[in-house]
């Protein structure tokens, strides 16, 4: 079965937002968020609201990205 190039980056964003989530606190709400495997886009909205503009980004990019 080929590959399609957006499971490759739906792929790359969850491990992405992994690797973020590992640089957060546990009592974050973003951190809670992430665990709860809140969406995409509700992710960015919370990161957006806490500073986390970087990260908001991504995931803003990402949504748009996978979402057809």
């Amino acid at each position: 079965m080929k590959d399609n190039g957006n499971d490759n980056y739906f792929l790359n964003t969850e491990l992405s937002i992994n690797s973020y989530r590992h640089m957060l606190s546990d009592t974050s709400p973003l951190a809670h968020a992430i665990d709860r495997n809140d969406s995409w886009p509700r992710l960015a909205k919370l990161a957006l609201r806490l500073g986390h503009t970087h990260f908001a980004e991504l995931l803003i990019h990402a949504s748009e990205k996978i979402t057809p």
